[in-house]
């Protein structure tokens, strides 16, 4: 009930879809609505939750914080940084990506590049 108001959920936060193209929206039964399709892993749960609530350490968050900085691609200048950039065009993950919102494909895509969306000192 609250997922659809904007202002409950925030400004930033990704709509997912499922394979069937219709919206995922939190539910908490039966394993919930998202932790199903990510399974045991508590990495790509940690990168599949910065992704969804654009919490993660990339330009576009970064420039919230520090405005100095820029909000471009470090592999491609004309591009900015941003999930949509990385999910779908970044030459960094060219191999992997095309993965548009669906969210198998997007937990398909953190599984190939363990290091999206992370910390890198958190990274082992």
């Amino acid at each position: 009930m609250y997922f659809k108001n904007a202002l409950y959920r925030g400004n930033n936060f990704l709509d997912t879809y499922n394979d069937n193209d219709h919206l995922i929206t939190p539910k908490y039964a039966k394993g919930g609505s998202w932790l199903s399709i990510i399974g045991m892993s508590n990495s790509i749960c940690t990168q599949a939750t910065r992704l969804i609530t654009n919490h993660a350490p990339i330009s576009e968050y970064r420039a919230r914080f520090f405005s100095s900085k820029g909000i471009s691609c470090f592999y491609s200048s004309t591009q900015l940084e941003i999930h949509h950039h990385i999910l779908c065009k970044c030459l960094l993950y060219s191999s992997y990506n095309r993965v548009g919102y669906v969210f198998s494909l997007i937990i398909d895509f953190l599984q190939c590049n363990p290091r999206v969306f992370c910390f890198l000192n958190n990274i082992g």
